[in-house]
């Protein structure tokens, strides 16, 4: 058992290290322990680097070892690993996360360029092409280097010829210093340049990495020939689910899926051996893959589906481990979303399906369809969508009678658009990645573009597109919009839809409405059934559920649950009826005051938030007070509102004589110029809705300033 069960390092200058930490490991078993290995592992693994005495002679047991750690940030940033013992077999025994953050260097008297080297996969015994870093004096006086050194526990395979030591460098002037590597064994192999100069206390580190291949291989070893797995690709390297409402008082948390591709670029299969799920608040977030134990064919991939229900508000985070046979065998993909007690008014954006096949033959200019739907709460802003990675020009954006160029435009929350791909055909396999921009909250992969050649096997390529591959088996998938409906009158209809965005049909079981209050709520359909219950959706369509609220004095919660075949459990979307309140005058003698008639954020640098802002609603009134739905106008995308620690949304929200509640505010220039908007609060005070004036400017950020902005349709 090692301890401590994590290490967080100080905040550290890139190119610095830090003070050592150091990891006690105990064997607490009755046999003796041997320890093949131990290695930092996962995204940042060369920034920490590692010495131990673990791996000299078996532990015997209620015996220890040491590790020190020091971590040497390469990059500025949150920078993460793992510290990872082997077993004699080579098996992983025990991981301990590893977390520091890179600053920016306090003296910038000197310019790497690069800041470290990564050398290619290189047989033992023979050795890389030259290597150079140029070192600048950036700064206004002489720097001399009193010493260049290799260190590390590697630093055997590595050399260094430098000219840089023994004369002062003027300002302006350059040096070099020249690596190669010449790996002595098999597997990591890791060092460091330290470069110690008259400006600074501390010296410099630059990290120097490569791989120590076994045998001589035909070909490029990172292509994954003669039997060596390629490195496996991971997209995204990170999730950010963005905001989503904690459980409350007759309603349920929100539940965001995103997915995870794991994917295999060469020659020769890749073998997971372990995906799973640590960190903070691990139980916030579910896994379901078919990635686990299963081999990943080359050119294929495999999908981890992450589902994050935030159980407390504030920042909510977790790990995702991913363990492969693969050059880079433990990779980290940080999990992350944040839990308010409000719905958020967010944008959402999916893109379905997440991959497009082509036959040789299919080389028609209409193409295939790829689709842009918003499932947030306010409007969607896509920007620009472009075709990129290694074979951009054999694929192309299509024109067909039902699909437009989404770029530039605005969906409003539910509204889809589809943009057209076509594959111009080739004798060769061709791969790309269509990318689409827009002001979501949440992030989502590329979308993976695949054109089978004339001259190879249709059957030969893995992959999700085809019926003949090896690749992930066809499933359905299922999407369900909006994740809540609130009917603000008695009589009142909206419309659930659900979409199976899967490659196989999707069968919906018999769809219920449940909670609190379902007597309230019914099927609009004239002949009183559920639509869509008991059906099944063919992969890309869909089906809508038209609802009713009967209507009722008070305010009215239920669930619309829906079961299917392609999630562990039913999905459930809540409905709130608002009820139409009680007595002959509605509000009597209440009044709704604002703390402030308005709100000016002041100039902000495009893309950045500003500082939320608090509004205090009050009840200045002798009657209870009933508050409708909140809503903006004018200019909303710049505009959000959103919970704030304690701060709770307002709306549907009763306040007695003399009570209040408090709605926090926030502003995100898209774009250039002055931006206003109106907060209009509906309520039952006699005195009817109110406005509250907005007002921010988005300041030019110079060459990389965003297009200016006109709402589509406006």
């Amino acid at each position: 058992m090692a301890q401590p069960r994590s290490l967080d390092f100080d905040n550290q200058e890139q190119n610095t290290r830090s003070s050592v930490e150091t990891v006690q490991l105990e064997n607490r078993s009755s046999a003796p322990l041997e320890i093949s290995r131990v290695a930092p592992r996962g995204n940042d693994f060369e920034d920490f680097e590692v010495t131990d005495n673990c791996t000299a002679a078996p532990i015997q047991p209620a015996a220890g070892c040491t590790v020190e750690v020091s971590f040497v940030p390469t990059e500025t940033g949150n920078r993460r690993a793992n510290l990872t013992f082997f077993d004699a077999q080579g098996d992983r025994l025990q991981s301990i996360p590893l977390q520091g953050s890179g600053e920016e260097p306090s003296n910038t008297s000197i310019s790497f360029t690069p800041s470290r080297l990564n050398f290619e996969d290189q047989d033992v015994g023979t050795q890389t092409q030259i290597q150079v870093i140029t070192i600048e004096n950036v700064g206004a006086i002489p720097v001399t280097f009193e010493r260049i050194e290799l260190a590390g526990l590697a630093q055997g395979d590595f050399q260094a010829t430098e000219n840089c030591t023994g004369l002062p460098i003027q300002p302006g002037v350059e040096c070099t210093i020249e690596a190669i590597f010449n790996p002595t064994a098999v597997g990591d192999r890791a060092a460091r340049l330290e470069l110690q100069s008259n400006t600074s206390d501390r010296p410099w580190v630059l990290p120097l990495r490569g791989f120590g291949n076994e045998s001589a291989t035909a070909g490029s070893p990172q292509q994954g020939f003669n039997g060596s797995p390629a490195s496996l690709g991971v997209n995204p390297d990170s999730v950010d689910f963005g905001e989503l409402r904690v459980a409350a008082a007759n309603v349920a948390p929100q539940r965001v899926t995103e997915t995870i591709t794991l994917n295999n670029p060469g020659s020769a299969p890749i073998v997971m051996q372990e995906l799973s799920l640590g960190g903070q608040n691990v139980s916030d977030f579910q896994s379901s893959t078919n990635c686990t134990n299963n081999t990943v064919a080359p050119n294929s991939s495999c999908v981890v589906e992450i589902t994050f229900t935030p159980g407390a508000a504030g920042e909510r985070v977790a790990d995702l481990l991913i363990v492969s046979n693969a050059p880079n065998d433990m990779i980290t993909v940080r999990l992350g979303g944040t839990g308010v007690n409000a719905i958020p008014r967010v944008p959402r954006i999916m893109l379905t399906p997440d991959e497009l096949t082509f036959d040789a033959q299919e080389t028609s200019p209409s193409g295939k369809v790829v689709t842009i739907r918003n499932e947030g709460a306010i409007d969607l802003r896509v920007g620009n969508i472009a075709i990129a990675g290694n074979d951009p020009n054999y694929f192309a954006l299509a024109t067909r009678d039902d699909s437009i160029n989404c770029a530039n435009t605005v969906l409003a929350p539910g509204e889809r658009c589809d943009v057209a791909i076509a594959f111009r055909g080739s004798s060769n396999d061709r791969t790309a990645q269509l990318t689409v921009s827009s002001n979501a909250t949440n992030r989502v992969p590329d979308i993976q573009l695949r054109g089978r050649g004339s001259e190879t096997n249709s059957g030969s390529t893995g992959g999700t597109g085809g019926t003949g591959g090896t690749g992930t088996p066809q499933a359905p998938r299922i999407s369900v919009t909006p994740p809540n409906f609130t009917f603000n009158t008695t009589g009142s209809e909206g419309v659930i839809s659900v979409t199976n965005n899967g490659t196989a049909d999707l069968r919906l079981g018999n769809i219920t409405f449940t909670g609190d209050n379902p007597d309230f709520f019914s099927s609009a359909e004239s002949n009183g059934l559920i639509s869509c219950a008991n059906t099944a959706v063919v992969p890309g369509d869909r089906c809508d559920i038209s609802i009713v609220f009967a209507g009722s004095e008070r305010d009215r919660a239920a669930q619309l649950t829906i079961p299917n075949d392609a999630s562990d459990r039913p999905i459930v979307v809540n409905l709130i009826g608002v009820g139409s309140g009680s007595g002959e005058t509605p509000g009597g003698n209440s009044s709704l005051s604002p703390s402030s008639q308005s709100l000016n954020f002041g100039n902000r640098p495009l893309l950045v938030t500003a500082e939320q802002q608090v509004l205090t609603l009050t009840n200045t009134g002798s009657s209870p007070l009933e508050i409708g739905n909140i809503a903006f106008t004018g200019d909303p995308d710049f505009f959000s509102l959103s919970a704030s620690g304690d701060t709770l949304e307002c709306s549907y929200q009763s306040l007695e004589p003399g009570s209040s509640c408090q709605l926090a505010l926030g502003f995100t220039p898209f774009a250039e110029g002055d931006r206003t908007a109106q907060l209009t609060i509906p309520s039952n005070a006699p005195d009817g809705p109110i406005s509250v004036s907005l007002n921010g400017f988005g300041e030019p950020s110079g060459a990389n300033s965003v297009p200016s902005y006109t709402p589509y349709g406006r």
